[in-house]
């Protein structure tokens, strides 16, 4: 890394060199022309690259792949950004298919759900090493799947874009369990099914499933991934903990109970299986993972605070809620006519400005509590260096998502929302994605989370 930035600064001087001794040379001439100077830049520019060995054009590709109408800088990143494009095409009808159906599909489908539901996580997916990109994709459609069967508010890995469904269309709560149940059965079907037996992976009727069991056994790569089935099972676990939360009135009596059911099997679960499938398997790793699971976790509880108030439920723990002195049938009655625009925050008067501060508090602990986990999570990143360069390597691929969308997150519900998840923009961190993506970005370059 430290040659390839010399050679960067090597050539960029070169360039600057350059530039300057043709600009000076067109400005004696008499006709002006800028021929020459075109020739030099595009030269010096084509050996800037060679020198840097592309790192930047690396750097840019999944960018410009995730930004659709951008222009390409040349013509290979623009092949690669119709490919990539090409798989993750928005369908007409976002329904999973049938019957059997090839890799490709399965592939192209768990893309799918990722681009409409987790547009962060789709484009910390394109910064993923490629053995791993197919795993990714299937672990991160599966928890999607989970989200949609029992949650009435779609969460995504954007946390903020926590957008409200038609209450209509909700199913009751015995058909959202059996639909968890018949997920359940078949990730036991996918662990129990052999590499051999080709036919019984397509006929597991989902993409997602036939997807993961297809890379879990090594068909498409040649080369067997082992994760703990555990992980796989306490997915499901979360899901079930989730629907039992939305019949409560408080979803969660203490913060180690969001923690434990959302934190350590939900989020937590996905980076530790994704560590597993890159054979990393170590107690310094699974610290920083379960670390960062529970920061995600209370960053996905206060973006949803706002659209749960709106269904008389309260997303923060009952015991920040007493601590604070706060009235839920306050903050029901506030997030409704914020919502409807009846009144502002100038308007209220002198007890109710108090239980506005109440919950703004409330609302602070809690991301005081997932900022520290975050820092706790990357207090470990210099031992998992220290372990070998498999793990480093691992972990930042891992961790590159969360990490960039929890701290970009805290970021801007401390100076945008002030700690009130009603002033929290509407389209969330999708209305301006870059600093989020170029965060990831610098951090795939520099193998770090």
């Amino acid at each position: 890394m430290a040659q390839r930035a010399r050679a960067h600064v090597r050539a960029t001087a070169r360039f600057k060199q350059g530039l300057h001794r043709q600009t000076e040379q067109n400005r004696t001439e008499r006709n002006g022309t800028q021929t020459g100077l075109g020739s030099c830049c595009r030269g010096t520019v084509r050996r800037m690259d060679c020198a840097a060995g592309g790192c930047l054009k690396r750097l840019v590709r999944p960018w410009f792949a995730a930004q659709r109408g951008m222009f390409a800088p040349d013509r290979q990143s623009r092949g690669w950004q119709r490919r990539a494009l090409a798989v993750a095409a928005p369908s007409a009808t976002h329904t999973a298919p049938s019957g059997a159906m090839s890799r490709k599909h399965a592939l192209s489908y768990c893309m799918e759900l990722m681009r409409q539901h987790e547009r962060l996580q789709f484009f910390a997916h394109l910064l993923q090493p490629t053995d791993i990109k197919p795993l990714h994709a299937g672990l991160r459609a599966l928890r999607i799947e989970l989200l949609r069967a029992v949650s009435p508010v779609s969460v995504h890995a954007d946390p903020q874009r926590a957008v409200q469904r038609d209450l209509s269309s909700i199913q009751p709560a015995d058909l959202k369990r059996l639909r968890l149940e018949w997920i359940r059965a078949g990730l036991q079907q996918v662990m129990d099914t052999r590499a051999q037996d080709k036919a019984q992976m397509q006929n597991l009727g989902s993409p997602v499933l036939q997807l993961l069991a297809e890379e879990l056994h090594g068909t498409h790569a040649g080369q067997e991934r082992r994760v703990s089935r555990m992980w796989l099972t306490r997915l499901v676990d979360s899901a079930e903990a989730r629907l039992d939360a939305m019949q409560r009135a408080y979803m969660w009596e203490s913060t180690a109970q969001l923690e434990a059911e959302l934190g350590d099997k939900d989020h937590a679960g996905v980076l530790r299986l994704q560590l597993e499938a890159m054979n990393v398997r170590s107690s310094i790793c699974d610290h920083a993972a379960a670390h960062l699971g529970n920061a995600l976790a209370i960053v996905e509880n206060l973006a949803a605070s706002a659209s749960l108030a709106r269904q008389a439920k309260v997303s923060v723990p009952r015991d920040v809620v007493q601590k604070c002195d706060a009235q839920p049938a306050f903050w029901f009655k506030y997030v409704g006519s914020h919502s409807s625009g009846e009144r502002s925050d100038n308007t209220l008067e002198s007890d109710e400005a108090k239980q506005l501060d109440a919950w703004t508090h409330a609302h602070y602990e809690l991301a005081c509590q997932a900022k520290q986990h975050l820092h706790t999570a990357r207090s470990f990143e210099t031992a998992i260096r220290e372990k070998s360069r498999e793990h480093a390597r691992a972990a930042s691929c891992a961790f590159l998502g969360g990490a960039a969308i929890a701290e970009r997150f805290l970021l801007t519900f401390e100076r945008t929302a002030s700690f009130n998840p009603v002033l929290l923009p509407a389209a969330g961190l999708s209305a301006s994605p870059v600093p989020v993506q170029w965060r990831m970005a610098r951090n795939r370059l520099l193998r770090t989370f």
